[in-house]
């Protein structure tokens, strides 16, 4: 990418970025979707200003890996549903077949 211009602000085009971070254009558009990354829009043009994305890096430097900024983590008060237990028990099933499965292949 070019050095930006001194008069205007400096953006990136989607690609432009994608290319930056090694990603595909829609994993960008993603986190513009999401709000994680703010943008320009000009009609159907999407532009990311060069202090947003600084911004963003310097924020998923900090960040968990597994929780990237904006991203809220689940209620701690989910951990014991009707439903979060459902899941749990159709997961240590599957489990216990799978290792069964193991048992008799040996």
């Amino acid at each position: 990418m070019t050095s930006p211009k001194a008069d205007g602000p400096a953006c990136y085009r989607v690609t432009d970025l994608a290319r930056r971070w090694a990603c595909s254009a829609s994993t960008v558009r993603n986190r513009i979707a999401t709000g994680a990354l703010p943008c320009l829009r000009f009609g159907t043009m999407i532009r990311v200003p060069i202090t947003a994305v600084d911004a963003y890096e310097a924020a998923c430097l900090t960040s968990r890996p597994e929780a990237p900024p904006n991203v809220a983590a689940p209620p701690a008060d989910t951990a014991d549903t009707p439903v979060a237990r459902a899941i749990r028990a159709v997961r240590e099933e599957r489990m216990m077949r799978r290792l069964r499965s193991v048992g008799q292949r040996r």
